[in-house]
């Protein structure tokens, strides 16, 4: 209560006598400001929400401070925690990284250089930096996203040139051993990349590792600088994301062209097992990379506020067409893209039938064409690329199981 006169009996309550309000003063307590209660307040100016109470914004009343990631010292004021962020208008969302979002009041939650829902995007010209901050861009900061892109140019080209001297029909002993180790690499370093998918916070160097292993999901937003050359809308990003595995066909597809032209004297006919069993042995080895990176409009977390927005993409608002309907055309373009892995795995399906019958016929050129498929075990067991790919596919749904508990139990199996 306060009085503002004098020669009143009796001191006038704050807020009409509702519950939670009070007065205080801002005091210096162990080197730190806080709002501390205080009698005998003598202007209304004193009066406010008690600790732990908030002003509603459309009673005008104290209400108590219960939403998760918000704190109230006093006074009305309120603060976010680190790990979340809200406009100036209070509706708090959770953050996928907590270094992006430090915390303070509502609108200046976001780490320098960041904006936007979960502060999950730099501003123009600036790049992520370890610290969850954003920096500015500088004269090389397109250097990383244009090496990559060189470096997986060359890369596509080499292992073309690697599988046109190979033999699929009569692997030996050593480039069965490699083609081994190289799948069993490629499978943990994408499940590498869907564990560092799930809502875990991870302490550093292992959350900087994390970051890496995002590539073999294709994110690669925040790792190569892709903000240095222009910002992508959410919609943009995940159809980027979910068009790399065609990009690479693409390429493949062009270095074949070229190289039968000139070295083959324009024989595709008799060189196509080199086209068939290098494009078929990229989507096997990327088929979980590719599933997991088309499923992710259908990965949601529940925020505070009572939205879900998509895991991947923070600031697309899940299920809610009039509110945002980004969403709704994520979803139709995933399950347009979710025809290839389905559409491998038919294929696949078909192989594994037609395989004991071009055995049985000597057909070498079917051999040389798919050996990559069967190459890993035995003739008994031919159709075992199939449980490989059932467990491809089951790793990729994981991500989209929406318990974490549940999520790492799966992985498990």
């Amino acid at each position: 209560s306060y009085t503002d006169a004098g020669g009143q009996s009796e001191c006038t309550r704050c807020g009409g006598g509702a519950p939670l309000w009070t007065t205080m003063r801002k005091l210096r307590v162990l080197n730190e400001a806080r709002w501390v209660a205080t009698d005998g307040a003598a202007s209304e100016a004193a009066c406010g929400c008690d600790v732990g109470a908030r002003i509603d914004g459309d009673s005008g009343m104290c209400i108590p401070c219960t939403t998760e990631g918000v704190t109230c010292p006093g006074m009305g004021e309120v603060l976010l925690e680190p790990g979340y962020y809200s406009a100036s208008t209070l509706s708090v969302f959770r953050c996928n990284n907590p270094r992006k979002c430090p915390g303070g009041p509502p609108g200046e939650t976001c780490a320098d250089g960041r904006e936007g829902v979960g502060c999950a995007h730099c501003s123009p010209g600036t790049k992520p930096s370890t610290d969850g901050r954003c920096e500015p861009c500088g004269d090389l900061g397109t250097l990383p996203f244009v090496a990559a892109c060189v470096c997986a140019v060359l890369g596509l080209v080499f292992l073309y040139i690697m599988f046109e001297r190979s033999d699929q029909s009569q692997p030996t002993y050593a480039s069965l051993l490699v083609a081994i180790s190289i799948g069993l690499l490629l499978g943990t370093l994408q499940q590498l990349s869907i564990i560092g998918l799930l809502n875990i916070s991870y302490p550093e160097p292992l959350q900087a590792f994390m970051q890496v292993m995002k590539l073999f999901a294709f994110d690669f937003e925040e790792l190569l600088s892709v903000s240095c050359i222009g910002r992508l809308s959410a919609l943009a990003h995940f159809i980027s994301k979910g068009s790399v595995i065609f990009a690479c066909a693409v390429l493949i597809v062009v270095s074949h062209i070229v190289i039968v032209l000139v070295r083959h004297s324009s024989r595709f006919k008799e060189r196509k097992f080199v086209l068939i069993s290098l494009l078929g042995a990229l989507g096997l080895a990327f088929y979980t990379s590719v599933t997991v990176t088309i499923l992710q409009p259908f990965q949601c977390d529940l925020n505070p506020n009572g939205k879900w927005t998509v895991v991947a993409y923070e600031d697309v608002i899940c299920w809610s067409a009039v509110e945002d309907p980004t969403h709704a055309v994520m979803i139709v373009a995933a399950l347009t893209m979710l025809l290839l892995p389905t559409l491998l795995f038919a294929y696949v399906f078909v192989l594994v039938r037609r395989l004991p019958a071009k055995v049985r016929a000597a057909d070498l050129e079917f051999l040389r064409a798919y050996g990559f498929l069967f190459l890993r075990f035995r003739p008994q067991v031919h159709w075992y690329v199939l449980v490989v790919l059932c467990r491809s596919l089951f790793i990729g749904i994981v991500p989209v199981v929406p318990s974490t508990v549940m999520q790492i139990f799966l992985l498990q199996v």
